[in-house]
């Protein structure tokens, strides 16, 4: 019954957290470290035209896609954060205990490694993509729901500005 459970909580495709097992993990982070406060950043990131890559080479290419980008962005950041497939193309990462210097510094390594990436689909044929990325950072006044909520809509502004690129979150109030 665990094991079911447990694989409830993993993305059948591409093996890292879904969306669920990351809120319950951030959560019972947040929660062991109530007293003690420790910085955190979300990125949101985005495989940039997807639905071409579907549309053109059928569903079973974008998924080899979604699972190479996982295993890059899994490569990337290391085991000991957080990587999670929040819905359809896009994934979200929590970096732990990471300035905004370095958190900025990892998400850009990550774009760089989707850039230079080539999938090899059928016949030997070879396909680009990248990614657009998101990033905010927790403080004490922000829930994790609005943590979230600004990596997306930074992700958003990556995306209406030309994709492929880092934007973080700036209060425009």
């Amino acid at each position: 019954m665990a094991e079911a459970h447990e694989k409830a909580l993993i993305d059948p495709l591409t093996q890292v957290f879904n969306r669920n097992k990351f809120t319950l993990a951030l959560e019972a982070e947040i929660a062991k470290n109530a007293e003690n406060y420790q910085p955190l950043t979300l990125i949101m990131l985005d495989i940039d035209w997807f639905k071409k890559v579907n549309d053109t080479y059928g569903h079973d290419v974008g998924d080899e896609v979604l699972i190479e980008f996982a295993n890059i962005i899994k490569n990337t950041i290391g085991y000991n954060q957080l990587l999670a497939r929040y819905g359809g193309e896009e994934f979200i990462i929590a970096l732990h205990h990471t300035n905004p210097s370095n958190a900025l510094n990892i998400a850009e390594k990550c774009r760089l490694a989707i850039e230079n990436i080539q999938v090899n689909i059928r016949d030997q044929q070879t396909i680009k993509v990248t990614a657009s990325f998101g990033v905010d950072f927790s403080s004490h006044n922000k829930t994790l729901e609005q943590t979230i909520r600004n990596a997306d809509d930074a992700l958003y502004i990556s995306k209406q500005s030309g994709r492929n690129q880092v934007k973080i979150f700036e209060n425009r109030e």
